[in-house]
């Protein structure tokens, strides 16, 4: 299968008509879940797919180490193009990696200086980034003015920016919406959440002010994490 039409075939695609484009240039979306669900594999397809569409990609961390965030890169990758038949995969990869920026930052490290790198990665080494995932942040302790100021950058750069959100057991509010997140509601333009149903992972969009919706028919693999169909 040739790049285009796997891009074509991708169950993204149906997540993008669901949700009327996903996040899109200029804001910002979310995935949530509780703890250790699928939220860094989802990020991870959604990069590599935007990659497979020849974008570029800023993948930022707040973990410790980065070397599982560029093995999920790998496998991610090799389970598409195995399980798809991609034709030139070897030469797809390497197209892919130089397309994407990982960067680490310590937990406590000043949201402002996170942004300003991003921005100075942008300006000067990754000239043309489409989409930034910032894995990590702590909702539970950030602040409204952090989210604005993304929002706003990226309106400026033109750029969809997805974030990743663990919150605690039984802290949805009525309409789906992890409580975390409130707060910053009105910077959020899709919220995504996954979780365990039975030996499934329901992939459900929750937008404030709307009940909880599952997304038909997709779901994430319970081995690779990858969505499907």
């Amino acid at each position: 299968m040739v790049k285009e039409e796997l891009n074509q075939k991708s169950p993204l695609r149906k997540l993008e008509a669901i949700t009327q484009g996903g996040a899109g240039k200029g804001n910002i979306g979310v995935i949530a879940s509780k703890q250790g669900i699928g939220k860094t594999a989802f990020l991870v397809h959604l990069a590599v797919d935007s990659l497979l569409r020849d974008r570029h990609v800023i993948h930022v961390s707040f973990d410790k180490k980065t070397d599982y965030i560029s093995a999920w890169y790998e496998d991610i990758f090799d389970e598409i193009s195995k399980k798809r038949n991609l034709e030139s995969a070897m030469q797809v990869h390497d197209e892919m990696i130089h397309n994407r920026i990982i960067m680490n930052f310590h937990h406590n490290y000043p949201f402002d200086k996170v942004l300003n790198a991003i921005e100075a990665m942008i300006d000067n080494g990754q000239n043309g980034t489409d989409l930034v995932i910032i894995d990590g942040y702590d909702f539970n302790r950030g602040a409204i003015k952090d989210l604005d100021k993304v929002k706003k950058f990226a309106q400026l750069k033109g750029i969809e920016v997805w974030f990743s959100d663990t919150y605690y057991p039984n802290c949805l509010d009525e309409d789906g919406v992890p409580k975390n997140l409130n707060p910053f509601i009105h910077d959020i333009k899709t919220i995504l959440t996954i979780a365990a149903s039975g030996s499934d992972l329901k992939l459900s969009v929750a937008k404030h002010g709307a009940k909880n919706t599952d997304v038909q028919d997709l779901k994430l693999d319970p081995k690779t994490l990858l969505v499907c169909n």
